[in-house]
């Protein structure tokens, strides 16, 4: 009874020759996986004997998050599951398609090709995932060349790069135990060179590549988008990540899947979205934004990640003469796949645990992460100048600590005690807003699509889309010397980093025709600089107040960092007559005003004093205002006249909420100057 049994469970998993090359396989041959984030998850046999190979299986040993794990409890999720789930979402989209647009002839060997793509997209990742690549790598480049030892790393080496070799090296050994494990799930080395591509993503507007031709380009965007950052790779490691970290994910991946569709722009067919769906996408580089800042450059799990690359290319035998027995090899195990296959986060105690003396140095700084003995956190500060150096902001620290008279006799700051760090956060295309490369259809015309315009779009949407910040750490600390420490930090940076602050005049629109720098305040602009007019500025640093009268008085504008191309400063004809530094940093002053309570359409923002609302905005008085920064006056009447009141930062949904009983007409900042 049990025999007969038996026979018919393996005569039902049995997969025929014609399901094999269908692909429409039965259900209960898909492998059914549980996870945490997606649920319940089916994947392909083919994904199945990848998934079990030692190439793919040593995914379980390389944390998602790096260092994060050491502060963060959670995140002890590993590219193992985040691989599952890439695979998972990519198969979603890619069928969702596939169903609701059959003209798109997509095929069920497409999206086996995607699917694989999606679960092998981070077989390169080393240990601890981006310290590997991000840190370890350009650091043993950079020893090498110092060394003047033979240097075959290549340029700009990154994990796709290895994530291709290991697909290789996994296609190369199922192909060892039989010739005909693709074919006999439809696919072929032309399949093998598109899975190869889709991992690496399609990086330019000509079309070069092999795979698929170019009516298929939208599929290359599906785990690897090179156009706008929108791929399912992002989607599984927002919501796994944000799960295990214990962080709010405002994106929704679920609903944006139901409105993709491909649509035709410029040539070329991209996965668009539905209009009403851009604060959605929004929220996507947001949440990119957010767990950068909270969690991915986190202060202390952001040094943590230095010392393990610091630990790893100590550790690094290929940076020494000889090449010592006694230590690892780390940075030439990206030339086979086989020696890479061997490297995981399990190196950590493979140095830990090691007695040789070559390894003394990496040890050591293990021991400091495992002791929790790390440099302690002295400040950070957003930069006002734009791609400061590391060395520039170095020197300038240096020279504060040297000249800084500590308020404790008994404490003396020395600058080698300290290291400084230029930390990058952006939404996912460095200073671009990125939501301006994604494509929006509408109801209406969905087979038509463009990118969203701007009044579609929320009000307070950021004006900025990047910020760099310095953070300074101290390596020998002790109370007393981390209190004068962080003294001098904030020195220096209300100092604008020890670097001059600069602001230049052009007498032509577009920074055109003759200029004028000043770095200090000018009481009368015209007479010194000898400019016949002022008609655009560039800001190169901290925030500075220009008068329409000499001598600091009349109508002021607040001019932050930037650049001014075509300035226009008051409604009449009148030019800047006297200039002011404020601050060194670049702190703006900025009010959103509304013509009806409760903040309803129509708002208007401006940094600038503005004696008439009318004739500035054309609405007859401010009836509700949002202090987005600064301290600003309000007036009852025109040109400064009237009741004043003063408001701080906050929202004031009514002429009551800031004790007035009637509108304003008028208003300007309030800056406190000595």
């Amino acid at each position: 009874m049990s025999g007969s049994k038996g026979t018919k469970d393996v005569k039902r998993r049995k997969i025929t020759e014609k399901q094999k090359n269908s692909l429409h396989i039965s259900k209960d041959i898909m492998k059914i996986f549980n996870d945490p984030v997606h649920g319940h998850m089916e994947l392909h046999p083919l994904l199945v004997k990848i998934i079990d190979t030692p190439q793919f299986q040593r995914l379980r040993h390389i944390k998602q998050l790096g260092g994060a794990y050491l502060v963060y409890p959670g995140a002890s999720h590993n590219r193992f599951e985040h691989s599952l789930g890439v695979a998972y979402l990519a198969g979603c989209l890619g069928k969702i398609l596939q169903d609701n647009q059959p003209e798109l002839n997509v095929t069920d060997e497409d999206l086996l090709c995607v699917q694989i793509a999606g679960l092998c997209h981070d077989l390169g990742h080393g240990p601890f995932s981006h310290v590997f690549d991000g840190l370890v790598i350009p650091e043993a480049k950079k020893m090498k060349q110092s060394k003047g030892l033979p240097d075959d790393i290549p340029e700009k080496w990154k994990h796709e790069q290895m994530s291709v070799q290991m697909f290789d090296d996994i296609v190369k050994s199922l192909k060892d135990e039989n010739e005909d494990v693709l074919k006999e799930y439809g696919l072929d080395d032309k399949d093998v060179t598109f899975i190869k591509e889709l991992i690496e993503g399609a990086k330019t507007s000509e079309w070069s590549y092999e795979g698929r031709d170019k009516d298929k380009s939208f599929l290359y965007e599906i785990v690897a988008n090179k156009q706008n950052g929108i791929d399912v790779d992002k989607w599984d490691y927002f919501a796994r990540d944000c799960h295990h970290l214990g962080i709010r994910n405002s994106f929704d991946h679920q609903r944006l899947l139901k409105f993709a569709r491909v649509c035709e722009v410029n040539g070329r067919k991209h996965i668009c979205f539905r209009d009403k769906e851009a604060d959605n996408v929004y929220d996507m580089f947001r949440t990119r934004y957010t767990l950068h800042r909270q969690a991915y450059q986190h202060k202390i799990g952001y040094i943590i990640e230095n010392m393990l690359a610091e630990a790893l290319v100590r550790a690094d035998r290929d940076l020494h003469e000889g090449k010592p027995e006694d230590m690892l090899k780390i940075s030439e195990a990206i030339k086979t796949a086989d020696d890479y296959s061997k490297l995981t986060d399990e190196i950590f105690e493979q140095i830990l645990f090691s007695t040789s003396g070559n390894l003394k140095d990496a040890r050591d700084i293990l021991n400091k992460i495992i002791r929790r003995k790390l440099p302690k956190f002295v400040g950070e500060a957003h930069l006002t100048e734009n791609s400061i150096s590391k060395e520039e902001l170095m020197k300038t620290w240096k020279a504060a600590v040297e000249t800084y008279k500590p308020t404790d006799p008994t404490v003396s700051l020395n600058a080698e005690d300290f290291s400084v760090y230029v930390v990058d956060l952006d939404h996912g295309m460095k200073d671009k807003n990125p939501i301006d490369n994604v494509y929006f259809y509408s109801k209406r015309k969905p087979n038509e699509a463009s990118p969203i315009k701007s009044y579609q779009l929320s009000s307070f949407m950021p004006e900025n889309f990047s910020e760099e910040l310095v953070r300074v750490y101290c390596g020998k600390p002790n109370e007393n010397m981390m209190e004068e420490a962080e003294k001098c930090f904030k020195d220096w940076c209300t100092s604008n980093f020890g670097l001059p602050c600069n602001i230049i005049f052009y007498e032509d629109k577009f920074f055109q025709g003759k200029k004028y720098t000043f770095c200090a305040d000018c009481p009368n602009l015209q007479q010194v600089s000898k400019l016949n007019r002022c008609s655009s500025i560039y800001v190169e640093s901290g925030t500075w107040f220009l008068y329409e009268n000499p001598n600091y008085t009349g109508n002021k504008y607040a001019l932050t960092r930037g650049e001014y191309p075509n300035f226009q400063l008051w409604k009449e004809p009148k030019d800047v007559c006297s200039v002011k530094m404020h601050s060194a940093m670049s702190s703006p002053f900025k009010i959103r005003v509304y013509e009806q309570e409760n903040f309803a359409d129509p708002v208007f923002e401006t940094t600038v004093d503005c004696p008439s609302v009318m004739d500035r905005f054309g609405i007859k008085e401010v009836r509700s205002c949002k202090v987005i920064s600064g301290v600003w006056k309000l007036y009852e009447g025109r040109n400064y006249t009237e009741s004043c009141y003063t408001l701080q930062e906050g929202e004031y949904c009514n002429p009551a909420a800031w004790g007035a009983d009637n509108r304003a007409k008028s208003l300007e900042i309030e800056s406190k100057l000595e």
